[in-house]
C-alpha cells in the first residue's frame, strides 16, 4: 500500500433525560444511543516499510438506559439505587498489510455484542459529628459474543468463521471511612473491588485459540489519604495506596503455523504507590502548585508465552514464569506550575509556566528500548479587558525544545520510537458572548 494514513469517520446519538421530584427523592432517567461509523487507515510502523499497515472500517451501534433514585433531604443518611442496561453491537473488518516481512496480506471479520445490566446502590451515613461511613455494592451481569471471527492471508481462509461467547457476573463495591478532626482537614480511608470485563483478542490469526477468551479482571483497592486546608493560602493533598489485580489482563501470545500472534492473557499482579500534591497562594494573585508521585509494582503469577522459542520454531509453546518481574512503568513522576494574575491599564493579564518530570521507562524488550528520563517546561500569558468578553493567549510547549521518546519498540525491518512533540508555540483568541 502507498497511502497515507487517515480517517474518515462519522456518528450521531441523541440522548434523554428525565428527573422527577418525589417526597424526600428524585427519581432520575437517562437514555441514550450512538452510532459510529469508522473508516481508518493507520500505519503502525511510521516507516516506509510495510510491515503493519492497516485499514478499520468498523459499524458500531449503543443503546443504554439507566435508571436512578435518589434521596433528596437532610437526613444524615444520604442513598443512591438504580438499574443500568446496555447493549452493544460491533462490525468489525479490517485489512493488514505484511507484505514487506511475510509477503502477504491478512482480512479478518467478525461481530461482536455485548448485553450487560446491573443493580447498584450507595449509602453514606454521618453517624458522629465528625464521622462519616460509605458503602457501596454494584451487581452486574454482562453476556458478551464473538460471532462469525474468520481470517484469511493471502485471500485463503485460515481461520473459517468461528463464535465464542464469555459471561461474567461480578459482585463489586466499596467501603469507605471518614474523619474530620478539624473543619479543614479530612482523613479517609477505603477498599473497593472493581472489574474490567474480559473479553476476545481479535488480531490477525489462523488459530482458534487465539480468541478464547480472557478473564475479568477483578481488582481490590485500598486507600488511605488526607485532604487539609490549613489556611486560605496553603492546601495539602495526600495519599498511599496499594492495588491487588487479580487476573489482570495483559498482552501475551500464542504459537501459530507463522510464529507469535498477540492475544490477551491473565495474570496476577500488585502495585503500591504515594501522591502528594500542594497549592500555595503566598500573595495576592501568585498561585504555586506541586505535585509528586511514587509508585511500584510486580507481578505475582504470571505464565508467559516464551516469544523467542516460538520465533525459532513455529508452532512450539514453550512457556516461561514471569512471577516476580517488576511491571514496567515510570517510578516517579513530578509536576508544578507558577502563575501570576495582575491587572494593567483595565486589563487583565496572566503569565504561568508549568514542568513536569517522567522518570525512565523501562522496557522488557531490553534496554535499548528503555525510554530515558525527560522534563518538559511550557509557558503563556494571557490578556483581555477585565469583564473576560475577549482575551488572547500566547503560548509555548517543550519550551526548551527537549528531544524525548514516549515509546520505543522494533520491527523487522528496523527499531522504531514515537518522539515527543518539539517546541511549538502559537496564540488563542477566545470570545465569550
Amino acid at each position: 500500500m502507498n497511502a497515507k494514513p487517515g480517517r474518515d469517520n462519522s456518528s450521531w446519538g441523541a440522548s434523554l433525560n428525565a428527573n422527577l421530584a418525589l417526597k424526600g427523592m428524585s427519581l432520575s432517567s437517562i437514555t441514550s444511543y450512538e452510532t459510529l461509523d469508522r473508516s481508518e487507515y493507520g500505519d503502525w510502523d511510521s516507516s516506509a516499510s510495510v510491515e503493519a499497515d492497516t485499514f478499520f472500517g468498523s459499524d458500531v451501534k449503543v443503546l443504554s438506559q439507566e435508571l436512578r433514585l435518589a434521596s433528596d433531604n437532610d437526613s444524615p443518611l444520604t442513598w443512591v439505587a438504580g438499574f443500568y442496561y446496555s447493549k452493544q453491537d460491533l462490525n468489525e473488518r479490517y485489512f493488514s498489510d505484511f507484505i514487506d516481512i511475510y509477503n502477504t496480506y491478512a482480512q479478518v471479520t467478525y461481530d461482536q455484542k455485548v448485553e450487560s445490566w446491573s443493580l447498584f446502590g450507595q449509602a453514606e451515613y454521618a453517624f458522629a459529628e465528625r464521622w462519616k461511613a460509605i458503602l457501596g455494592l454494584r451487581y452486574e451481569e454482562e453476556t458478551r459474543e464473538l460471532e462469525g471471527f474468520g481470517s484469511a492471508f493471502g485471500g485463503a481462509t485460515a481461520l473459517p468463521p468461528t463464535s465464542v461467547d464469555t459471561k461474567m457476573t461480578p459482585l463489586t463495591g466499596k467501603a469507605a471511612l471518614e474523619f474530620k478532626p478539624a473543619d479543614n482537614v479530612l482523613i479517609y480511608g477505603s477498599a473497593s473491588r472493581g472489574a474490567k470485563s474480559g473479553g476476545f483478542t481479535t488480531y490477525n490469526t489462523g488459530d482458534s485459540s487465539g480468541i478464547e477468551p480472557f478473564d475479568p479482571e477483578i481488582l481490590w483497592a485500598y486507600e488511605l489519604g488526607f485532604k487539609a486546608d490549613p489556611s486560605r493560602a496553603v492546601q495539602i493533598n495526600g495519599a498511599a495506596y496499594y492495588y491487588d489485580y487479580n487476573g489482570q489482563q495483559v498482552l501475551s501470545a500464542v504459537c501459530g503455523a507463522n510464529g507469535p500472534v498477540g492475544r490477551f492473557t491473565n495474570a496476577d499482579s500488585k502495585i503500591y504507590g504515594a501522591e502528594l500534591e500542594g497549592v500555595f497562594r503566598p500573595t495576592a494573585g501568585l498561585r504555586i502548585s506541586q505535585n509528586l508521585s511514587y509508585k511500584k509494582g510486580e507481578y505475582t503469577d504470571f505464565i508467559d508465552l516464551d516469544i523467542g522459542a516460538c520465533q525459532q520454531i513455529p508452532r512450539a509453546t514453550v512457556y516461561i514464569d514471569k512471577s516476580g518481574q517488576k511491571i514496567p512503568f515510570p517510578a516517579w513522576s513530578y509536576g508544578g506550575s507558577v502563575s501570576y494574575d495582575w491587572t494593567v491599564g483595565g486589563f487583565a493579564v496572566t503569565a504561568e509556566a508549568n514542568y513536569s518530570y517522567r522518570d525512565e521507562y523501562p522496557s522488557w524488550l531490553g534496554a535499548k528500548y528503555d525510554v530515558e528520563a525527560y522534563w518538559l517546561a511550557n509557558a503563556s500569558v494571557t490578556i483581555g479587558p477585565e469583564d473576560a468578553a475577549w482575551s488572547v493567549a500566547f503560548w509555548a510547549r517543550n519550551l526548551f525544545d527537549q528531544d524525548y521518546d514516549l515509546t520505543r519498540n522494533f520491527f523487522t525491518s528496523a527499531d522504531i520510537a514515537q518522539p515527543g512533540t518539539p517546541r511549538t508555540i502559537g496564540a488563542r483568541l477566545t470570545l465569550r458572548y
